[in-house]
């Protein structure tokens, strides 16, 4: 089990490495123009624009370098109690304080979250935010910001699917509170369990589908033990934000999902082309491509469709899908492929991802639910606002070799300090780059006012 332990981590950041260069283009010219070739299947040198605007500069990505997808999934694992179930408060208040430091290619819904959670107030289940423009916008937050951080949760709780569900269902709520994206996460995590325990998959791929149905289905019992989890304030809340009721809403996703399901299933059998098949699901549609059920639905497509003749050119195909979410689905799919193939089968051109060694560290303590060896050792006082830890670091400060601390990582060692002009005159942005002793590596930047 291991093995496959290994592969789903490992294949699911490798996708989302793969899927993160072609994110951004829309047609295969651009791919020839930048890289030389009209397909992307190994990792590339590669640079994106970043920071808006008036103060974006250039941000050059290593090879193998994986987004937010991979960060976030790593800040839930380091989230897992020996029990299994996940430490919200500490996923919360601690790692997603501190991802909003390091983050790369963020979504707009997701760092909204984190923001609003370095108040004071709201909680992992009370955290319904805000925007200039959509008072609802934590109502209405139905991305698959959620659904791509689960592999955690799924792993550590392979032998116990409730409680899987319910730390599911209560991890998405943080940042997500619409049942497209809790419905996504939940039907992802179905569908990474099914594939991680089958010793043999059904030699008609349509049918993982059907047992796929089934699950989501029975799972759709679970709003009705919202009372269980402690969430009937949530629901109370959800009630009176003019959304609707949960309950009903959520029932309506779940039939929606059903009938993309249903849809996939037919598509696989006719042998539809994989683009129309997305375009059907509402993938390459840029209102709907990031939603969490739909992400989910196509990542179990590619995983079913690929699954008995070419695992691996699955993972190929949603990062060459242009116009889609190609990272995020890419990972999920490649949880799922990376989880029924295991470790030994992953191509070793796709192996070389960012943090390679730490990623199969996470693999072997969620298996064996030993998480300590993948935490800071330094955690104690995280949310004592008089605790060094909570302070953050001046990057204006630091040279190649300092110390650097942070409390969900631990400490690290500035690897690199660089900087660039912004198109603001008389300011830039200062770029540092870190290793921490757990293992993760991560970038982070600043602007400032130029010395005149």
């Amino acid at each position: 089990m291991l093995d496959r332990y290994k592969g789903a981590i490992l294949l699911a950041a490798a996708a989302d490495a793969l899927g993160w260069i072609t994110e951004f283009e829309s047609d295969t010219k651009f791919l020839v123009s930048k890289y030389g070739t009209d397909r992307i299947t190994e990792f590339v040198d590669w640079e994106k624009k970043t920071g808006g605007k008036f103060l974006g500069y250039t941000d050059f990505i290593a090879k193998g370098s994986y987004s937010d997808d991979t960060q976030l999934m790593l800040c839930v694992s380091r989230s897992i109690k020996l029990d299994g179930s996940v430490d919200n408060e500490h996923f919360s208040k601690v790692e997603l304080k501190d991802w909003l430091l390091y983050v790369r290619g963020g979504g707009k819904t997701i760092k909204t979250a984190a923001r609003n959670l370095e108040k004071r107030a709201p909680r992992w289940n009370s955290n319904f935010f805000k925007t200039g423009e959509d008072a609802l916008a934590y109502f209405t937050a139905g991305a698959n910001g959620a659904a791509m951080r689960m592999l955690p949760i799924v792993l550590s709780n392979i032998t116990d699917r409730d409680r899987m569900i319910k730390e599911v269902f209560k991890n998405s709520i943080i940042t997500h509170g619409h049942p497209r994206a809790i419905v996504g996460a939940l039907m992802y995590s179905l569908s990474v369990a099914y594939f991680l325990k089958a010793d043999v998959l059904p030699d008609y791929p349509n049918e993982i589908i059907t047992n796929i149905a089934k699950e989501l289905k029975s799972v759709a019992t679970l709003i009705d033990r919202l009372d269980d989890m402690g969430l009937s304030a949530w629901q109370d809340k959800w009630n009176s934000s003019e959304s609707g009721e949960f309950c009903q809403v959520f029932q309506e996703t779940v039939e929606e999902t059903l009938e993309l399901l249903r849809y996939a299933y037919k598509s696989i059998a006719a042998e539809t082309n994989v683009r129309e098949v997305y375009k059907s699901l509402g993938a390459l549609d840029k209102n709907t491509r990031g939603a969490g059920h739909i992400s989910a639905v196509a990542a179990l497509y590619m995983a079913t469709r690929y699954i008995h003749e070419s695992p691996i050119q699955a993972v190929i195909e949603c990062a060459n899908m242009l116009g889609s979410d190609t990272d995020t689905i890419g990972l999920m799919c490649g949880s799922m492929i990376g989880g029924y193939i295991g470790f030994e089968q992953v191509p070793k051109q796709l192996r070389s991802v960012q943090d390679y060694q730490y990623l199969l560290e996470n693999a072997e303590a969620l298996l064996s639910r030993n998480i300590d060896t993948i935490k800071s050792h330094d955690r104690a006082g995280c949310f004592n606002t008089e605790n060094k830890s909570t302070k953050p670091f001046d990057l204006t400060t630091l040279s190649v070799d300092d110390e650097i601390y942070l409390p969900s990582l631990g400490v690290g060692i500035v690897s690199s300090v660089s900087g660039q002009d912004t198109i603001t005159a008389g300011k830039s942005v200062l770029i540092l780059e870190a290793d921490f002793e757990i293992g993760q590596s991560c970038k982070f930047s600043k602007v400032i006012v130029k010395e005149t």
